[in-house]
């Protein structure tokens, strides 16, 4: 049997390299497909079940309790960790050839794992009581902040997004101060 340098065999054995890539791709596209139909059930699910649940509305865990809470917080968190390495896949050999594109794929994966650590410290207070009034606005409108100045921090926008953030900052650290206060005096 003769072999030559452009066969598989004679380079090491083995599938060639690029196959490697299209079977990650498409264990990563599964996974994406299974964790978005396993967030799509449970938010059904929860839907459903929050009429009957007796469980504080006011509680994170809502509508869930006890070890039902704490599993579907992780298989919820599992989902996300799924998500999260597609986005990885994703940016490591996806359709995005251009230096934005990639850029903008890593940032996805990085939102991603920021968001699992997130979902992952939600363990640690499942029951805790969520803010009311203003108060539950301020981390939100903070995050959404810090993704709408990524794109305004050039010249001649900056000044006028750093001051947003800066309000936006001193808003969750008066909600933070005055919840505090609160739950002292109960």
């Amino acid at each position: 049997m003769r072999t030559t340098l452009h066969s598989p065999i004679a380079a090491g054995g083995g599938a060639p390299p690029e196959s490697h890539g299209v079977r990650r791709s498409l264990v990563a596209g599964l996974a994406l497909l299974v964790a978005g139909a396993m967030q799509g059930d449970g938010a059904i699910l929860t839907s459903a079940f929050r009429g009957a649940s007796i469980v504080d509305p006011e509680r994170l865990s809502f509508p869930w309790e006890g070890a039902v809470a704490t599993m579907t917080t992780l298989v919820w968190g599992a989902t996300q960790a799924m998500i999260v390495a597609g986005f990885v896949v994703f940016a490591l050999g996806g359709p995005a050839t251009s230096r934005a594109g990639r850029i903008a794929a890593w940032a996805a994966a990085g939102g991603g794992a920021l968001f699992l650590a997130g979902h992952g410290l939600s363990l640690l207070g499942p029951g805790s009581s969520r803010w009311s009034g203003w108060r539950r606005y301020a981390p939100l409108a903070l995050g959404a902040w810090l993704i709408a100045v990524i794109p305004l921090q050039f010249p001649p926008a900056l000044p006028a997004a750093v001051a947003v953030l800066s309000l936006v900052t001193m808003a969750l650290g008066l909600a933070m101060v005055l919840e505090s206060i609160e739950e002292d005096r109960s």
